[in-house]
């Protein structure tokens, strides 16, 4: 996090730069001892303008935080994959890419701990890749490699089993992409709070979302599905037992129905 670090770092020569500055008004160029240095720095820390320096420092190192988090996520294999079918609603500015960490959250809600062993199979996948691909390439043969898209499988049967009650899971689906998050995960079992209130930087506004948004990213979503090979629908087959329309028709007809009604 090299931008988190160079932010602290401004934020620390600030904090010196301000206490000196301080020293200076008051005692000039006479000598200082400890105590009146800390006396100075405590009142210096019940100032008014001190907290409000804070509550705005704090949101700057959350706005870096956040982004280098999402940052590593886009190199993450599995969070790759699941959100290269909506590339182009990103691209066309039909959806905003500031849904990404409640989309990530929505993924992990419906795989559980299923998740862990698909992050775990992405990471083998690509790393195979990359050893046998340029750069530019590796990411390409990545999305097309069957064992990617078994992967991907995996997470469409089970997104489409939790929508069998397509209106209420629907409903749920948009609440969930419309929350703003009270804080950002730094670790399995640590987060960081956003600052949403205080005298930080105001807010930015959360992109619309709603049933419009739902279609369209649940449309991109589940495109590929619509157009699946013989042999693709072969290898469907046999990795999950039953065809592909058999798992997938009653989703995408209702997905259909929902277009219509709009």
């Amino acid at each position: 996090m090299s931008d988190g670090r160079a932010e602290l770092r401004k934020i620390v020569l600030h904090a010196v730069e301000s206490f000196i500055g301080a020293v200076e008004r008051q005692h000039g160029g006479t000598p200082v001892g400890p105590q009146q240095l800390r006396a100075l720095a405590n009142s210096l820390a019940g100032m008014p303008s001190f907290a409000i320096s804070v509550d705005v420092q704090y949101g700057q190192i959350v706005e870096v935080v956040a982004r280098e988090l999402l940052r590593q996520k886009r190199t993450d294999p599995f969070q790759r994959l699941v959100v290269h079918p909506l590339s182009r609603t990103f691209q066309d500015g039909l959806l905003s890419r500031d849904i990404l960490p409640n989309y990530f959250s929505f993924i992990h809600l419906v795989m559980g701990e299923q998740m862990t062993a698909l992050a775990a199979r992405s990471i083998e996948i690509c790393a195979e890749l990359q050893r046998d691909h340029a750069p530019g390439h590796a990411w390409d043969a990545f999305y097309d490699d069957p064992r990617s898209e078994q992967v991907m499988w995996t997470v469409l049967v089970r997104i489409s089993e939790s929508f069998r009650r397509f209106d209420a899971r629907r409903d749920w689906f948009i609440g969930l992409m419309q929350y703003t998050p009270q804080a950002v995960s730094v670790a399995n079992n640590a987060f960081l709070p956003l600052n949403h209130a205080g005298h930080g930087a105001p807010d930015k506004p959360r992109p619309p979302f709603g049933p419009a948004e739902f279609n369209i990213l649940f449309a991109a979503l589940f495109a590929p599905l619509r157009q699946l090979s013989a042999t693709q629908q072969r290898r469907f087959e046999h990795d999950f037992g039953v065809p592909a329309e058999r798992v997938f028709d009653p989703l995408l007809g209702h997905l259909d129905a929902a277009a219509r009604s709009l």
